[in-house]
């Protein structure tokens, strides 16, 4: 399982005196050069890299943002709530554990169901538990939801969600 990187005081401390950071557009600036921050590419994490004696040193822009907003690092994972991990705004960003960020994301091609979440042959799993075997992929794509809003609640990314019916 991924774990959460600490950052130590010289870089938070760095961060404060570099990085201006709008809470409600989740744009970053150099408070040095007053330029915003690049995006980067699209559907990437935003990232904002400091140089070291020749070493780089990379930041997610999301960690940053709770960071500069809330005044200390959390430990949890960070999600963002509608998906867009670029859209760096405090208010779509929330504290989760490693299996809720997860439960958020997007489906993936898998088996020969494509764009059904968790659901291969008929065949619907929530967190490694199969719920059950079905004839039609509307069915179990509907139980995999049922299943995914008890395990994971608000952090459910439902097939019903991505259109699936």
């Amino acid at each position: 399982m991924a774990k959460v990187r600490i950052w130590s005081k010289e870089e938070e401390s760095w961060l404060q005196e570099n990085i201006e950071y709008d809470p409600q557009q989740g744009i970053f600036y150099n408070k040095v050069t007053k330029k915003q921050a690049p995006v980067g590419r699209k559907g990437d994490y935003i990232r904002i890299t400091r140089y070291v004696g020749g070493r780089g040193f990379t930041y997610l822009g999301h960690r940053v943002a709770w960071f500069l907003y809330h005044g200390h690092q959390t430990k949890f994972f960070l999600d963002h709530i509608n998906r867009n991990v670029q859209d760096n705004r405090i208010a779509n960003l929330r504290e989760c554990s490693y299996l809720q960020n997860n439960a958020n994301r997007v489906p993936v091609k898998k088996g020969k169901l494509v764009g059904v979440k968790d659901v291969t042959m008929y065949k619907a799993v929530c967190n490694s538990e199969v719920i059950g075997i079905f004839n039609c992929k509307i069915d179990a794509a509907m139980a995999y939801d049922l299943r995914a809003k008890e395990v994971f609640g608000e952090f459910a990314y439902t097939n019903k969600e991505h259109g699936v019916y």
